[in-house]
């Protein structure tokens, strides 16, 4: 003879089978029906990273161009004074175009790299100290979750940049790097296509340590205005989550600006005939305190900052965003 409970849960069923049949011969909606949680919480982490991104990226492409400009310049041939003076000088020596330039390989590579990027940190975050809710999950988790995200994204972003970059450097005219297709078969032919990798080590030594920075102060941010307002971490007002993004993200490009230098100049430096100028990230950064001095770690810091806290900003506040929309409309929930 079954146990009481599970008699109890037969009849509960059987209720519930019941009123599933009224409902549907009467024509009146109940809630749609979803996939497991788990499920449900990936998909919601995989496109609202895929749409935040391409979000982000088309805001800040024109920024991340003086970037790459200012990183690239040598000890003793400078040809912007600062930020806005290459943004002025680009402006007026090439146009509105040249701001743009290698964006169609990032509008291409940003969807499925943020995809994946939020999908390795969610999941991450909920494999590691599965005993805790999500607001209550250690810094550690936070920096390691965050490592393994930049992981799974610089699989993609790593070609992005480099093609992104060398056509970020080119001077108008110039046909080495014009197209996608162009920059592809110049880098094929110099190096094979290792080439597109290149950097790929120094791109983790940089965003890695840049992004688990990001996620602890970001979580904790979080967490500190929920409790001051009185609200779940994960309720937010949109204005939070600007903020709490822009704050991270500074901080973060800031402190780890001396590694974006090494991987700006190991991706995209060029002799004349098009062929990379260093080898590997310990021959770059031995290079630019020989030629530059140490000054030079920290060229570009204040657009590497103006770049990326607007851009950290807007990207973690449209995530957000579209978390909430998924688990409304889609049945998406949000992991807790």
């Amino acid at each position: 003879r079954p146990p009481r409970s599970t008699l109890m849960r037969s009849s509960a069923a059987s209720d519930v089978y019941k009123r599933q049949v009224s409902t549907q011969s009467t024509g009146l909606h109940t809630t749609p029906k979803t996939m497991s949680d788990s499920s449900g919480a990936h998909l919601n982490a995989l496109f609202s990273g895929a749409l935040s991104g391409l979000a982000c990226d088309m805001a800040m492409h024109p920024v991340d161009t003086v970037r790459t400009r200012l990183m690239l310049q040598e000890a003793g041939k400078p040809v912007f004074r600062g930020t806005w003076h290459a943004l002025s000088s680009i402006l007026r020596g090439e146009g509105v175009r040249a701001l743009y330039r290698g964006a169609g390989v990032v509008w291409s590579f940003t969807v499925p790299a943020h995809a994946v990027y939020f999908l390795g940190y969610e999941v991450t975050k909920s494999v590691l100290e599965p005993e805790r809710a999500a607001a209550d999950k250690s810094s550690s988790t936070h920096f390691a979750a965050g490592v393994v995200a930049e992981l799974l994204g610089a699989l993609i972003w790593t070609p992005m940049d480099v093609i992104k970059q060398r056509q970020q450097s080119q001077i108008a005219g110039g046909s080495s790097y014009a197209t996608v297709p162009a920059a592809v078969r110049t880098i094929l032919a110099d190096a094979g296509p290792r080439g597109l990798f290149k950097g790929l080590g120094a791109g983790i030594a940089t965003y890695g340590p840049f992004v688990g920075i990001y996620f602890v102060i970001y979580e904790q941010w979080k967490r500190r205005i929920g409790t001051a307002l009185g609200v779940d971490s994960e309720k937010l007002p949109f204005a939070a989550h600007l903020i709490g993004g822009a704050v991270a993200g500074g901080v973060a490009a800031f402190v780890t600006t001396p590694l974006d230098v090494v991987k700006t100049r190991l991706q995209a430096s060029v002799d004349a005939s098009g062929r990379a100028r260093h080898a590997n990230a310990l021959a770059t950064a031995r290079s630019v305190l020989a030629t530059d001095g140490a000054a030079a770690f920290m060229r570009g810091a204040s657009a590497r900052v103006l770049w990326i806290a607007p851009g950290t900003a807007i990207t973690i506040a449209a995530y957000e965003q579209f978390k909430r929309l998924l688990d409304v409309h889609c049945g998406w929930k949000v992991a807790e």
